[in-house]
């Protein structure tokens, strides 16, 4: 056919180190093969950043956010209960708490981008919902929408806030993933001891109050914390962890 020898010319002319199974091409890379530079071999490492201080930083930070919010969303109901409110009206209250918690956990990541620091938010949360824990334990009957609020906003903003450092905080998606297990799994195994212990400390006492006083003194170390996440601080991934 008088094609067919022009076809076996181009097959053989056209073979090439490229046209080899992966052959000289798949060890440089195109931007490698145009600067003359190698390829540094991909790190597929999928352990835990033990070793990086600002991986526990974070996970110290939401231990004690999610101890709060854990604590404070299964005893805001029962405290304003042992005040002489009906079911209805503790859930009430709570619907104003959630409802708060939606509305600052959209918000403060979009304000996140506007701000060259994040630790103006992250202190503002904090300062908010301890807000709230101040006036549960010290006037819980003067404005109890206003701390169930204040409750709501700081939380909500914290804990989104809390997930926006997971990704701030790590070189590569890769790197993000490995932060993120490492965070969840130290401060959801710490924090869901939060609601119990606090329990306890109404069984022993026989009153809600110090539930609230315990609860505004771990706002302390947060506000200590969320001071600590400087925006320059070495993100996982750049160093050995």
């Amino acid at each position: 056919m008088p094609w067919a020898g022009g076809r076996d010319r181009c097959s053989r002319g056209c073979r090439s180190p490229c046209s080899q199974p992966w052959r000289g091409c798949r060890s440089r890379g195109r931007l490698a093969g145009i600067r003359g530079v190698e390829e540094a071999p991909e790190d597929v490492s999928h352990t835990l950043p033990w070793a990086s201080a600002t991986a526990w930083l974070v996970a110290a930070y939401l231990t004690v956010q999610s101890w709060q919010f854990y604590s404070a969303l299964a005893w805001l109901a029962p405290t304003y209960e042992s005040h002489g409110w009906t079911a209805r009206e503790a859930g009430l209250l709570m619907a104003a708490f959630t409802g708060a918690q939606l509305v600052s956990g959209l918000a403060a990541p979009t304000l996140l981008d506007r701000v060259p620091d994040p630790r103006v938010l992250i202190v503002l949360a904090g300062l908010l919902g301890g807000g709230g824990e101040l006036g549960v334990w010290l006037a819980p009957d003067a404005a109890p929408w206003l701390w169930a609020a204040l409750l709501g906003a700081g939380q909500g903003a914290a804990f989104a806030l809390g997930l926006a450092l997971l990704v701030r905080y790590a070189a590569t998606p890769r790197d993000s993933a490995r932060l993120t297990a490492m965070v969840f799994l130290v401060s959801y195994t710490i924090a869901a001891l939060g609601p119990a212990t606090m329990g306890v400390v109404e069984d022993v006492t026989g009153s809600f109050s110090l539930i609230w006083a315990l609860l505004a003194l771990v706002m302390v170390p947060q506000v200590a914390l969320s001071l600590r996440l400087r925006p320059d601080r070495a993100p996982v991934g750049t160093r050995r962890d």
